[in-house]
């Protein structure tokens, strides 16, 4: 296996390591957006107490307060997973590219050898059919 064989071989298991690791980050966004809405349903599905003491009141509005508070904690999660996403999309795309590269000059240099050992045959060949050649005049 010649260098650039090996490099192919090397960038693409990081290519193949980041695609893992962007569909594991993308699982955990959906992950964390399903939980923003579960806590905006329950947030929305509250009933306010039509009657009662001021405590209910106080204990409602509590509750109203703490929901808000996870939904803001959940949109900077949220917010955060989607930067991790960009990052890992963005590396990706780089690795691609230096794939590609590596790639490309792999394939190069087998054609450029595939040539040369087509000519270096086509020499053997000529040089095998001249000696033939003189071997059978200097029979006759």
């Amino acid at each position: 296996m010649n260098d650039f064989a090996q490099l192919a071989k090397i960038k693409n298991g990081k290519v193949e390591e980041l695609r893992r690791e962007l569909q594991a980050a993308q699982s955990e966004l959906m992950k964390r957006e399903n939980a923003l809405n579960l806590l905006s349903a329950e947030l929305g599905a509250m009933v306010e107490p039509e009657s009662g003491a001021f405590g209910d009141l106080a204990i409602a509005s509590e509750k109203r307060g703490i929901y808000r508070r996870e939904i803001g904690a959940a949109r900077k999660e949220i917010f955060t997973a989607h930067q991790r996403v960009f990052q890992i999309r963005f590396l990706l795309k780089k690795a691609l590219v230096e794939y590609e590269k590596i790639n490309h000059l792999d394939r190069e240099e087998k054609a450029f050898a595939a040539i040369a050992a087509k000519k270096s045959e086509e020499k053997r060949l000529d040089d095998a059919a001249i000696n033939a050649r003189y071997i059978l005049r200097s029979a006759e």
